[in-house]
C-alpha cells in the first residue's frame, strides 16, 4: 500500500472582533472589503438561525498548494496602505492573524509542519495592533 502525502490546507486570516464592531465602519476606513463579516445581533455568516454574539470582520485565504507564510504577506499587503493599527479602530476589542493547519488525512499519519513569520512580517503584525494563533489540527 503506497503511503499517501496530503498538503495540509492553510488557512490564513485577520481577524477584527468586538462587541460593537460595524463591519462597514471597518471597510470604510481600511478601503478593504473584508472575505467575511457579521453584526452582533444578525445572523452569523452562511446561517439563517445562528445569531452572532459579536461583530465580525476578517479577510482570509485558503489553499493547500501556497505557503502559510505567502500567505501572511499576501493579507498584509492588503492592509499595507491603511496605516492604522487594527486594534484601535472604533469597535475592535480583539485583532489577530489567525493560521490555521488542518493535517487529517483520515488515515492517522503524521506530518511535520514548518511555520516562519519573518521579522518583516512580526514587525508589521506589530504595527498593525496584531496579535498571532497558529492552530494545527
Amino acid at each position: 500500500m503506497a503511503l499517501r502525502v496530503r498538503k495540509p490546507l492553510v488557512t490564513t486570516a485577520i481577524y477584527l472582533l468586538g462587541y460593537d464592531l460595524d463591519p462597514a465602519h471597518i471597510t470604510q476606513v481600511l478601503g478593504v472589503e473584508p472575505s467575511s463579516s457579521q453584526i452582533k445581533g444578525g445572523f452569523k455568516p452562511g446561517s439563517a438561525r445562528h445569531i452572532a454574539r459579536t461583530g465580525m470582520w476578517t479577510i482570509m485565504i485558503e489553499s493547500d498548494s501556497r505557503s502559510a507564510s505567502e500567505m501572511v504577506d499576501e493579507l498584509l499587503q492588503r492592509l499595507e496602505n491603511s496605516g492604522r493599527r487594527l486594534d484601535r479602530i472604533k469597535g475592535v476589542q480583539n485583532a489577530h492573524l489567525d493560521v490555521l493547519f488542518a493535517l487529517d488525512d483520515g488515515e492517522g499519519s503524521k506530518q511535520t509542519i514548518e511555520f516562519k513569520l519573518t521579522r518583516t512580517q512580526m514587525s508589521k503584525l506589530s504595527q498593525l495592533g496584531l496579535g498571532a494563533c497558529i492552530t494545527v489540527m
